[in-house]
């Protein structure tokens, strides 16, 4: 089993994650992963541009996924340059067996050599490349791979130099990388493949309905034998423990031979994949030869996607999605996350309300498509771009190549929506936008596959930002639309258009939506109604899907701050927004997930308060409670202010401030389905310390946050700022970044590294103190 789908499926029992991936097949090959102990040199001073000019004693030892530097939280001057990664390990291949290296992310210009062969140039930092390294193995099993890594600004790759860009592309091999041994007769790898349309398995749905499914599986199979082979193709479609179809073929291999192979299978009443209900399917395909078989699985979802002008058709119901753009970062390590953190970052934003993420503005890696699988959310992946164009050719090549390499990583995924192989905000010459739409569609055939771009011509779909729309009075064009962006810009720089230096119109700070978790009550609440106005406007379009910018707060190489308009900070805390858009998803919607009906009071309810106090909720009905009296009970409705929300924010006016209990109850179809209490805090008693894993198992190398919550004797939450709080760290884990760190609306939060050392949970392995204040877990 392959590492990736062992990390997967071993630490994720608890939400009830299938054993199979799409992105990284598991294979009956013998699958390595090449992890853990690599050797490590970052080469600041510039003196080593092969690996035999680093230092002897400038190795360090370190494990993957690894950013190339820690950054600070709010990253000022983040780190470009050249690293080197070494690594010994042992490989034993017989005559007509494949040795196949693959890496899933390495930023941004990679080069790899096995035994002192170089293998290879990889330019882009998103997208998986491997080698045959067969021809280089020695015999007696010790092998050397080295990698040298650059992630300077590159003309060729792009985007935009770092300090003009709005984000960071952090260095490092921060993805997995993998050894797989296959036998001669072998399902291929699709990235070493090179093929169009081809390499690996590719899964189509000609036909699908309720009453039947036809799912077109191609493989492409190959015999690296020096003879002719014969070989059993077979194919078994399995929900859970039921086999749901099944097929055999026998094939006739040249010596050297890759053929592609095509078979329908016939699913009869199949369960269908949609975001309300993301059905999966394990494909398990097998190629049996001279007593030696390689089995591939795949995890598929069986969907139909139908657009057009203001309409969306999933399996033939009529769809609004509403969604959310995101950065893959977390604070400190950049892109190098565990597979369980990927897993937390979808599910806080189905709980958030969202079934939908545009992939901004790159491909996100393989275990957050996974999540949104089996999460149920759609996904628009991108290509990596932002107002930058090259005229040089090698650039547009570059692009189209990592199109290519996209769609052939994430084309039997269930979740994708289209594919953005669109440069955002970039002036592309027509040629260009002619190729990247062609390449979308040679590299998925037939009706399911749809481009996406940022211009209104030729692509299948049109991705317009809202404050691109309110500057342009053009009619829309006669497709369907999706509203990539909105709720940031136009509410802080609305007339600087493109030019991220010209900001003479911004808006005050406190009418903007880029509010931190610490900006207060005020700003956050202005945020949320920035938020409600924005995602009403998008309904007046004839959108199928909209995207608020962004989910969490990031950071960004020109302006030494956080980009702050997310609904969550950086560390994953909820500001009011958060509240906003749960309150938009029908109470009557539940998953493994959550859902369900909620209520909540965006009041901190002290004497800095607004005695207007705004209540976000998706039932019926809202009745608010100061200190047991009653303040009033409203409809859910759509009003004057917010005429396309079903559920708008409701206010009560509380006349002043009386400290004491706000109790917020929902009601629908006249029943208490929801509550939310907010009570005035007294002053801090102590420290409340916990993981926040979402319920996700944590196993070695994962990440995760553990939180110091500023108590008083009550146990209520004191949403004070600032305030210092230090952690040490022990047993099982270790302090990712600065043990000391302050609250945010009263809540100190750290990152912690999983080292699978001691037991985890164990009663004092994490410490946080606050001067008197003292908490552990």
């Amino acid at each position: 089993m392959s590492s990736f789908i062992a990390r997967l499926t071993k630490h994720f029992p608890s939400i009830g994650l299938l054993t199979l991936a799409a992105a990284a097949p598991v294979s009956g090959s013998a699958a390595t992963s090449l992890n853990q102990s690599w050797d490590f040199y970052r080469d600041d001073a510039r003196v080593a541009a092969t690996v035999d000019q680093v230092p002897a004693n400038g190795w360090t030892r370190v494990n993957l996924p690894h950013t190339a530097r820690l950054e600070a939280k709010v990253p000022v001057n983040s780190w470009q340059g050249t690293a080197f990664y070494r690594k010994t390990f042992d490989a034993r291949v017989t005559p007509g067996e494949q040795a196949i290296v693959r890496f899933e992310g390495a930023m941004n210009v990679a080069d790899v050599w096995v035994n002192g062969k170089h293998l290879g140039q990889h330019l882009g930092g998103y997208l998986p490349f491997a080698y045959d390294v067969t021809p280089y193995l020695k015999a007696g099993g010790a092998n050397e791979l080295v990698v040298r890594i650059n992630n300077e600004d590159n003309a060729i790759t792009g985007p935009k130099p770092l300090k003009d860009l709005d984000y960071i592309q952090y260095g490092g091999i921060y993805r997995d990388v993998t050894l797989t041994i296959k036998p001669a007769v072998h399902i291929s790898d699709e990235m070493l493949s090179n093929t169009e349309a081809g390499g690996g398995i590719f899964v189509t749905y000609p036909q699908v309905d309720k009453a039947q499914a036809t799912v077109r599986v191609k493989a492409e199979v190959c015999n690296t034998a020096a003879e002719p082979r014969t070989a059993e193709l077979r194919h078994q479609l399995m929900s859970g423990a039921t086999r749901a179809a099944k097929d055999a073929e026998s094939v006739k291999l040249a010596a050297g031979e890759c053929r592609h192979i095509t078979r329908d299978l016939a699913v009869p009443h199949p369960q269908l994949w949609s975001p309300k209900a993301p059905n999966l399917y394990a494909l398990q395909t097998t190629v049996v030869s001279n007593g030696r078989s390689d089995l591939v699985t795949t995890r598929i979802g069986i969907r139909r996607i139908e657009m057009g002008k203001g309409k969306l058709l999933i399996n033939g119901e009529p769809t609004f999605l509403r969604g959310v753009n995101r950065h893959q970062e977390y604070p400190y390590v950049g892109y190098a996350l565990s597979p369980q953190a990927d897993y937390r970052d979808a599910l806080l934003i189905k709980r958030a309300g969202f079934d939908y993420i545009r992939l901004s503005h790159y491909p996100h890696s393989p275990a957050f498509m996974a999540a949104a699988d089996e999460l149920g959310i759609m996904v628009l992946p991108g290509i990596p771009g932002w107002q930058y164009f090259n005229p040089d050719p090698a650039f547009s090549s570059q692009v189209v190549k990592t199109c290519a390499d996209m769609v052939r990583r994430d084309r039997n995924h269930a979740s994708v929506l289209a594919w953005e192989c669109s440069l955002n905000e970039t002036q592309m010459p027509d040629a260009l936008i002619d190729r990247l739409h062609r390449t979308v569609h040679a590299e998925f055939p037939g009706d399911q596959g749809y481009s996406a771009g940022w211009v209104p011509q030729t692509y299948d779909v049109y991705l317009q930002a809202r404050q691109h729309r309110l500057e342009d009075k053009r009619p829309l064009p006669d497709k369907p639309l999706i509203v990539s962006e909105y709720g940031d810009w136009e509410y802080y720089a609305m007339n600087a258009g493109f030019n991220q230096t010209a900001w003479g119109d911004l808006k005050a700070a406190d009418r903007s939506s880029r509010q931190l978790l610490t900006d207060g009550e005020a700003r956050l609440l202005q945020q949320a109604k920035n938020l409600a106005e924005a995602h009403d406007d998008n309904f007046t379009t004839g959108a199928i899907a909209d995207g608020y910018w962004v989910m969490f707060d990031y950071g960004r190489g020109y302006a030494p701050d956080l980009e702050s308009s997310g609904i969550m900070s950086i560390d994953r805390l909820p500001k009011f927004s958060h509240a906003f858009f749960q309150s938009q998803r029908s109470a009557l919607e539940t998953g493994k997930w959550g859902g369900g009906p909620m209520v909540f009071i965006a009041s901190y309810w002290t004497p800095a308060s607004s005695p207007l106090v705004r209540v976000f909720s998706n039932a019926d009905e809202v009745e608010l409670l100061l200190n047991g009296k009653s303040l009033g009970r409203v409809k859910s409705a759509p009003t004057k202010t917010y005429p396309k929300l079903r559920h708008p924010p409701l206010e009560f006016d509380a006349g002043q401030f009386a400290p004491g209990e706000l109790k917020a109850v929902a009601y629908l179809g006249g029943k208490q389905v929801a509550e939310h209490v907010v009570r005035t805090p007294d002053a801090p008693a102590r420290l409340g310390v916990a993981v926040d894993d979402l319920g996700v198992k944590s196993a070695a190398g994962d990440l995760v946050f553990v939180r110091a919550r500023l108590l008083d004797a009550s146990g209520n939450l004191v949403t004070a700022s600032g305030q210092s709080v230090t952690f040490t760290a022990g047993g099982a884990y270790e302090i990712v970044g600065p043990a000391s760190v302050t609250t945010e609306a009263g809540i100190a939060s750290v990152l912690v590294r999983v080292t699978g050392k001691g037991a985890k949970g164990a009663k004092g392995a994490i410490v946080a103190t606050a001067g008197q204040l003292r908490g552990a877990l």
